[in-house]
This record gives C-alpha cells, sequence and structure tokens, in this order.
C-alpha cells in the first residue's frame, strides 16, 4: 500500500476515494472500506483521513485517539486498500469551502470516479459540506456518490465517540464487538527492569502513544502478535505500584507459551477481557502468587475459547 502525504504532486485518473476520519476503523468505516472495494473504475482505491483533528490543530492540545497512525497504517494495508492519503491539516487547509476540496483535490488532482462515505460525513470549511452536497457535485464533476448508512449495535449506531466512553468506561467487551475485533495496542518492546524475568513469569513490556487511549488500569486476559503468530498472554496496564512509584502507564505482557527474546520487536497485544483491577501487594511473593493465578485463569479461559469455537 502507497502512503501519500501530498495529494497536490499526484494526477491519477479513474480513483474511487473513501472519506473520513476512520479512528479506530470500526465496523461502521469497514463497511465503508467493503462498499469501496465493490467498485470497479480501473483506478485506485484510496483512503483519505486525517491524523490530527481540527480541534487539536485550533486549540494546540494533542487529541486522544483509538488508534495510533501507525496501527492505521497498517490496519488498512491488511484490507486491499492501493493508497492512503494523510493530510496534515493546516489552518490553510480549514479555509478551504466544500466544493474547494472536491474540485481541487478529489477531481483535479485524483480524477475520482466514485467517491465514498458514511452519512453523516461532514467537511469543508465550517464543517459545510456534507453528502447532498456530494451528489450535487459528482452530477457536476462527473463522479458517482456512495453514501453507506450507519451500522447499528443495539438502538445505537457504531462511532469512535461511542467506542472511546465505552473504552474509558472500561466496557471491554462493547468496544470489541463495535471494533469486530480484539482493541490492540502496538509498539515496540523495550528494556524493562526484569522483575518478571526473576518471578519466573518474563514479560515484555511496550511503552504506548501518548495519544492512545488507554482502558482502565487493570490486568486482562489478552493475545500478543509476534513474527506473524498468535500467542495466548496475560496483559497489566498499570503503574507497577508493588515495584514502585511510577507515573508512566505502561503495557506488561506475560506470553504463556513462548520463551524467545522479543527485545527491539515490534508486536500487538490485543485485549480480550478483564480480569482484575490493578492493585499493590505488600510483598513479591503476594505479586507472584497473584500472577501465578492470573495465568491459571486466562489459560483456563483460552482453552474454554478454544474447545467452544472447535465444537
Amino acid at each position: 500500500m502507497e502512503i501519500i502525504s501530498n495529494i497536490t504532486e499526484l494526477s491519477l485518473k479513474g480513483s474511487s476515494v473513501a472519506l473520513g476520519k476512520f479512528d479506530g476503523v470500526h465496523l461502521g468505516h469497514q463497511a465503508i472500506i467493503e462498499e469501496l472495494k465493490r467498485e470497479n473504475t480501473g483506478g485506485k482505491k484510496i483512503v483519505i483521513t486525517f491524523s490530527v483533528s481540527p480541534q487539536s490543530l485550533l486549540s494546540g492540545i494533542k487529541g486522544s485517539y483509538l488508534m495510533t497512525e501507525k496501527e492505521k497504517i497498517d490496519y488498512f494495508e491488511t484490507m486491499g486498500i492501493d493508497a492512503l492519503i494523510d493530510i496534515k491539516l493546516t489552518r490553510e487547509f480549514l479555509n478551504c469551502t466544500a466544493e474547494q476540496f472536491v474540485q481541487d483535490m478529489l477531481v483535479e488532482h485524483l480524477g475520482i470516479k466514485k467517491l465514498v462515505c458514511g452519512r453523516e460525513f461532514r467537511f469543508g470549511k465550517g464543517r459545510a459540506g456534507n453528502v447532498e452536497l456530494l451528489r450535487k457535485l459528482g452530477e457536476r464533476y462527473g463522479f458517482a456518490t456512495g453514501v453507506v448508512p450507519p451500522v447499528m449495535l443495539g438502538e445505537e449506531r457504531v462511532s469512535s465517540t461511542r467506542i472511546r466512553k465505552a473504552l474509558i468506561d472500561g466496557n471491554l467487551d462493547l468496544v470489541n464487538r463495535m471494533l469486530g475485533r480484539p482493541y490492540g495496542i502496538s509498539g515496540i518492546v523495550r528494556h524493562g527492569r526484569a522483575l518478571g524475568r526473576t518471578m519466573d513469569f518474563p514479560t515484555v513490556n511496550l511503552i504506548p502513544d501518548e495519544e492512545k487511549i488507554l482502558p482502565p488500569l487493570g490486568v486482562y486476559r489478552s493475545e500478543c502478535s509476534a513474527f506473524g503468530q498468535k500467542y495466548p498472554s496475560v496483559t497489566n496496564i498499570g503503574k507497577k505500584p508493588t515495584v514502585g512509584d511510577h507515573e508512566n502507564v505502561t503495557v506488561e505482557t506475560h506470553l504463556l507459551d513462548y520463551a524467545g527474546d522479543l527485545y527491539g520487536q515490534e508486536i500487538t497485544v490485543e485485549l480480550l477481557s478483564y480480569l482484575r483491577p490493578e492493585k499493590k501487594f505488600d510483598s513479591l511473593e503476594a505479586l507472584k502468587k497473584q500472577i501465578r493465578t492470573d495465568v491459571h485463569v486466562c489459560r483456563g479461559l483460552t482453552d474454554f475459547v478454544e474447545k467452544t469455537n472447535n465444537a
């Protein structure tokens, strides 16, 4: 998949384009991508997204996101997209009218024949552009507009806002159902204090991106992806209160059936279910006993899920 940062340097013809923020790439976003892939215009299938929100740009305050830019790129690559255009928002860009955006960027540079977006999509200066305007401009410039209805879960539509709230509230089951997959945290394995190894439970340590939204601190049943394989695991998201007061939150994972060295490797930890809150123990021996229990519970749950799926 090609990563493009400057749309004005392109000159394409017959492109199919999906527009959106795509934070989390949830079930609603996936429906948009599937609609994009169904079209055969003879050109590239392109996703246009925005890595920084207008609110963050105008306020100067860093945003909080369900996916890092790298995670989003990796996921779109698995979906069969030809190119991802990540528009870096500027104040000048925010002053671009909806019609200017369509004419100058989509029509002139991408030569679009098909545009796909969600029903609630807004764009252009003052968010004045909507699907009705896109249909009118499509008639003028010769491209079709595909509007994908929202995906519903219960009586509410699936949305990034709803997922963020559920994640912060600790409703991991709802988060994973709206995503259509487990919530993942990716990063490079860093050296820690190796205390887990001395307690017979070696761990891999990630320092999450500061803009990455995390669930409540605690211990989770998880699955760790490394070297193209997945391993059942136990993950602690927290500040390690038993072994010292740490200001920064870390993601510390013990892989149940892996004994190799992952330092410096990129891994993804997928959170499957919540086990217990993080707590401070009176001794390392008490912590070790609890970790042993956590591992036992995770192994039992993993075996149960596998038997259920194979039944």
